[in-house]
């Protein structure tokens, strides 16, 4: 095996295991050859067998350090002997339980080096009930008396670390899940019932739904985390009702993709049209980003929002002071507040400055925006 591919692996090849076959073989070619070898639950006996057959000679004790320490695969026990199986075969749902279970959850260790201690001292405890629930939930006829529990927790968060990444925001395995399941219920995707769907709670940030094949359905203030549904594209209606759609307009994903950019001098143009800044220098970002949607002829939706919040961000004066929230203040607030103070403390420095004005707190709502009364008041 070659050192550049996987240095420690090659040290116990080439010191340990001389006999492994030919020297020039990578990593990554070994597992291609692994991947064909193994089918179902297969005995560590066979693979090996099948592995010469590619021309690959490999002793049995290496073959099972191998399996045992990569994340692909895992060992079974069995009366015949040992096997070896793919993670992905063996358990349905384990795409799913990457996406959806941080490893915490079920997993703390003590030691691993980072406290001085070596790393043959690591000691694991494992909480394998919320995982157990979930395979079980996906897949009645699971055996465990042919697993290692802790085996199945270290690899698992080992695949949550290198897991497939995000389609329209959301995790892909659940994405696919959640189209599947729509499609073959033909209802609406719930949140509210994902333990019932998925066997695992499940939220999403209706801001990260980029356009695609699934869309988020519901009201304005609906989709936030925590609530909200999920609808299929073809499941919507964009221009006219037609009969068993959605209406475009209880759908807060934007049909296409759009780009929203702006620059300094059009931010400030924006902040100067808005009363609460002229009058006493105060705004609030998202006011900023949906009044340069609306200029551009685009829908505020949580999506697009997002996109015109991060370009008004990029683009605003140097001189504009952030905090927090969402707050945008004018230059001669670094009179009035503490940057260094905790977010709490400002927002009651900017209360009592308008106070001093003669702006009671009755008042403020009358004299700002929504977000930025929200944003000052809770």
């Amino acid at each position: 095996m070659r050192a550049d591919v996987n240095p420690m692996l090659a040290l116990v090849a080439h010191v340990r295991e001389p006999q492994l076959c030919p020297d020039w073989l990578t990593y990554a070619q070994l597992l291609i050859a692994l991947d064909d070898s193994i089918v179902g639950t297969t005995s560590i006996d066979v693979v090996a067998r099948r592995l010469s057959q590619h021309g690959i000679a490999i002793t049995a004790p290496l073959l099972t350090s191998i399996l045992r320490n990569d994340y692909r695969y895992l060992l079974v026990h069995s009366e015949t002997g040992l096997c070896a199986c793919k993670s992905v075969d063996v358990f349905v749902a384990w795409p799913l339980a990457t996406a959806l279970f941080e490893p915490s959850e079920y997993l703390k260790s003590t030691g691993l080096g980072f406290d001085g201690r070596a790393y043959w001292d690591t000691s694991y405890r494992t909480n394998f009930t919320p995982l157990k629930a979930f395979f079980d939930f996906h897949q009645r006829d699971i055996d465990w008396t042919r697993f290692d529990t802790l085996e199945v927790c270290l690899k698992l968060a080992q695949a949550h670390v290198n897991s497939a990444g995000f389609t329209q925001g959301i995790p892909s395995a659940v994405h696919k899940f959640i189209i599947n399941w729509i499609l073959t219920n033909q209802r609406v995707w719930r949140i509210q019932d994902s333990d019932r769907t998925l066997g695992h709670t499940f939220s999403f940030d209706p801001e990260d739904v980029s356009p695609g094949r699934l869309m988020v359905y519901g009201s304005s203030t609906a989709g936030r985390i925590g609530s909200g549904a999920l609808v299929v594209r073809e499941m919507v209606s964009r221009d006219r009702q037609l009969p068993g759609l959605i209406h475009s307009s209880r759908v807060l994903t934007p049909f296409e993709d759009i780009v929203v950019d702006t620059d300094t001098p059009e931010v400030e143009s924006l902040l100067l049209s808005q009363a609460g800044f002229k009058a006493w220098g105060i705004a609030h970002i998202d006011d900023l980003a949906e009044q340069l949607l609306r200029k551009r002829g685009h829908a505020s939706l949580p999506y697009t929002l997002k996109l015109a919040r991060l370009a008004c961000t990029k683009a605003l004066p140097a001189t504009l002071l952030q905090v927090g929230r969402g707050l945008l203040l004018a230059q001669h607030f670094d009179q009035v507040v503490e940057i260094g103070d905790v977010s709490d403390k400002r927002r009651k420095q900017i209360v009592d400055h308008l106070l001093a004005y003669g702006v009671s707190r009755r008042q403020i709502p009358e004299q700002l925006s929504g977000r930025v009364t929200i944003a000052l008041l809770g």
